[in-house]
């Protein structure tokens, strides 16, 4: 009796099947593929990077930080670790080691709209409105269409005390996405007259 030979999983099949089950939200089942591949090649940043992503997806961000810790330790010049390290960050409530992180993300990438966005939204979160409205402001000029950095920029102008301004940015960022209306606090939308 001869039994058929089955080949053994290789680090490439295994990141092909972590990233299709990411795709498809089954985040816990890409974690098992992804922790398997680091064992394959405990040198290489990706298995712990989207390890760390999938754990971010399901809250677990303890975990999460310490692969994205491990990932940046074996290649500190991917943006997208940064970015995931500093969004970690920002679930935890450490804002400050959220801002560096994603400085140091938008520092590999300047051109990484997303990273300014997140920038933007940290500063708005502790209320340092003038170097909010200048992150959001670069997010802008790489992504036109994200409405909500029109809202967030209109809303830092208010609490600046720039209500003309404040006005022409939510107003836009309403027009591109009518929905965000329900996100501006009411206060603003009356004292606007919006």
């Amino acid at each position: 009796m001869v039994l058929p030979v089955f080949a053994q999983e290789d680090f490439s099949t295994c990141m092909a099947q972590g990233r299709t089950l990411m795709e498809q939200e089954k985040f816990r089942e890409a974690s098992e593929i992804f922790k398997k591949a680091e064992g394959m090649e405990p040198g290489n940043f990706q298995p712990f990077f989207y390890h760390g992503v999938c754990l971010y997806y399901l809250k677990e961000y303890k975990e999460a930080l310490t692969l994205l810790d491990t990932a940046s330790n074996l290649d500190k010049n991917q943006y997208m670790i940064w970015y995931y390290q500093g969004k970690t960050y920002n679930q935890l409530g450490q804002y400050p080691s959220a801002l560096g992180n994603y400085e140091k993300a938008i520092e590999l990438n300047p051109q990484f709209a997303e990273g300014w966005f997140a920038k933007g939204l940290i500063l708005y979160s502790m209320e340092n409105y003038s170097q909010a409205v200048g992150s959001l402001l670069k997010s802008t000029a790489i992504d036109p269409g994200n409405a909500r950095a029109y809202c967030v920029i209109g809303m830092s102008y208010y609490y600046m005390g720039k209500y003309d301004q404040a006005k022409s940015y939510i107003n836009q960022g309403i027009g591109m996405e009518p929905s965000l209306k329900s996100n501006i606090p009411e206060k603003i939308m009356k004292e606007l007259g919006l």
